[in-house]
């Protein structure tokens, strides 16, 4: 049986925890990304939650995740999926992702 190669990849900061204010009718809501506030633990580790009344009563969505997710407002990059071509780039001695200059993060694979 072949050993596992250890690979170190990069993840955006909004892969791990991210939140963002979004207008709706009756009010403004929260739309988080994150590993303990949505429905879906069982299911995957990190998924989108919003603070409106229609994903509490839904199956673990809302029109104001899929506004989120359709304005593209949640980085989530991280090289180990994306194919683009982009590295890691370096600002004031610190990685920063290279889609939206936020920080980044370490992540082992075993490939």
């Amino acid at each position: 049986m072949p050993d596992l190669t250890i690979e170190v990849h990069f993840h955006c900061d909004s892969d791990r925890e991210w939140s963002a204010e979004v207008k709706g009718k009756s009010g403004t809501y929260t739309v988080t990304w994150d590993r303990f506030s949505h429905k879906n633990r069982g299911q995957v580790q990190y998924d989108y939650s919003c603070t409106c009344q229609g994903y509490k009563f839904h199956k673990g969505y809302c029109k104001h995740i899929k506004e989120v997710i359709k304005k593209e407002l949640r980085c989530g990059w991280n090289s180990f999926h994306d194919s683009d071509g982009k590295k890691v780039a370096k600002k004031n001695g610190e990685f920063v992702c290279p889609k939206c200059g936020e920080s980044v993060f370490p992540v082992q694979y075993g490939v």
